[in-house]
């Protein structure tokens, strides 16, 4: 049999929690960056108060997308179909 016609593995639909542990990780990626940029800030001195409302502003942006879309039968509707009493 040729490379052409050997079967190719299926692939598995996305998993209905695979965007909302994208976002998750995302999150808690923006959250160690500030953690970061502060311990640098403690280290070398000055803090730019500017830079880091800028930083937290954004993460707030952020978490108020995430939390609208889990409140608004986004990434979570699925579990709530299959266990509602967590409504």
């Amino acid at each position: 049999m040729t490379e052409e016609h050997a079967q190719q593995p299926e692939q598995s639909p996305p998993h209905p929690y695979d965007a909302l542990l994208e976002e998750h990780k995302l999150l808690l990626s923006n959250i160690g960056g500030i953690q970061h940029w502060c311990s640098q800030r403690d280290e070398l001195g000055d803090p730019n108060f500017g830079e880091l409302a800028t930083r937290v502003a954004h993460l707030r942006e952020q978490l108020v997308a995430h939390f609208d879309e889990e409140e608004r039968d986004g990434y979570l509707s699925s579990a709530l179909e299959v266990a509602p009493r967590f409504c």
